[in-house]
């Protein structure tokens, strides 16, 4: 299951399967202002009946999608917490993120998460270095691609042709 939370500006998906939870980024926040964390991804959570998330993703750095991690974190202190090498900014600082290399991939409950950027020795260069998720099921497949733009796009649909076991292309992006 894919639920795509409302947070504004920004980006927060929570991935389900029959017995784990992952969330993709976390959506805004400003100092002394709104934390989409706090004041929409937890209640939603809650509302969801998640009752803890297994791994957490920020997809890159910048506020829009990383600010409100910190809060979920507080209350749903998630074990896997991912994020590309050498991630950087205030909304990131101090959650000791494991890296999103390309081709770091897990299974829960038949349902198959596979990074596909960035790739290693990639240089941190903020929307360019965003974690591509990949996930696969029986029931089909989806593409979060945190802030990516075309140049990394285009390397993307280059490296998937060079694989062909790999493919981008999928159900839901």
């Amino acid at each position: 299951e894919l639920v795509v939370l409302d947070v504004g500006q920004g980006l927060s998906v929570l991935v389900r399967t029959a017995h784990h939870s992952l969330l993709f980024d976390a959506g805004p926040a400003v100092r002394d202002g709104f934390d989409a964390g706090e004041r929409a991804v937890v209640p939603a959570l809650h509302a969801l009946g998640v009752r803890r998330l297994d791994a957490a993703v920020a997809s890159h750095g910048d506020q829009d999608h990383a600010g409100g991690l910190a809060a979920v974190l507080r209350a749903f202190p998630a074990p896997l917490r991912l994020g590309p090498p050498d991630i950087a900014g205030e909304a990131v600082r101090g959650l000791d993120l494991k890296t999103c290399e390309a081709g770091r991939e897990w299974r829960w409950d038949g349902v198959r998460l596979r990074f596909l950027h960035p790739p290693r020795h990639f240089p941190y260069l903020r929307n360019e270095s965003s974690c591509v998720l990949r996930i696969d099921s029986e029931h089909g497949s989806a593409l979060l691609t945190g802030d990516i733009g075309e140049v990394v796009e285009r390397d993307l649909v280059r490296r998937a042709a060079q694989t062909p076991a790999e493919t981008v292309r999928a159900d839901v992006v």
